[in-house]
């Protein structure tokens, strides 16, 4: 987990600037560059092996894809999602994998889905639990909603398979 420092106390006391988007500024007193970091490192643990091996920098793939455009969304999603509440301390990754799952399968996301159920089994997340996740979703976003999971699911584990 990052160290969290204080927001400065005075004008001289400067952030750091991000060396990916040039972002300043302090978020829940951790410097924007530590969040990135974080963020990154976060990210990387979403990556299969295979993809570690060809893309060492994974976490850093997609802001450095960025367009115009996208570059600051990408930035803010590493820094927000993966650096500030994936590394929170208040539910391990394996229950926020969980729950991530569940609230794709509302939300019907499908590619996002599928990129959070290869992530899972990096956090520790099991087979019979993902399974255990998609019958509750079946349940409260409806069958439609489970039905497409569990292909998703199949075919991530199917990937997974196939990579041993």
């Amino acid at each position: 987990m990052v160290e969290q420092r204080a927001i400065p106390s005075s004008t001289t006391d400067r952030p750091l600037r991000c060396l990916v988007t040039g972002a300043t500024g302090y978020v829940g007193g951790r410097l924007v560059p530590e969040l990135l970091a974080a963020g990154h490192r976060v990210r990387v643990m979403t990556r299969s092996p295979e993809r570690l091996r060809d893309h060492p920098w994974a976490g850093q793939v997609e802001i450095a894809r960025a367009d115009a455009t996208t570059a600051e969304f990408q930035e803010m999603i590493t820094r927000y999602a993966w650096g500030e509440i994936w590394t929170r301390d208040g539910l391990p990754r394996h229950t926020r994998s969980l729950l991530t799952i569940a609230m794709m399968v509302a939300l019907n996301r499908s590619e996002e889905l599928a990129l959070h159920l290869r992530a899972a089994k990096n956090n520790g997340v099991s087979r019979d639990q993902i399974k255990e996740v998609l019958m509750q979703t079946a349940i409260y976003c409806g069958i439609p909603a489970a039905l497409d999971s569990f292909r998703a699911a199949q075919e991530v584990f199917d990937e997974q398979d196939a990579a041993k």
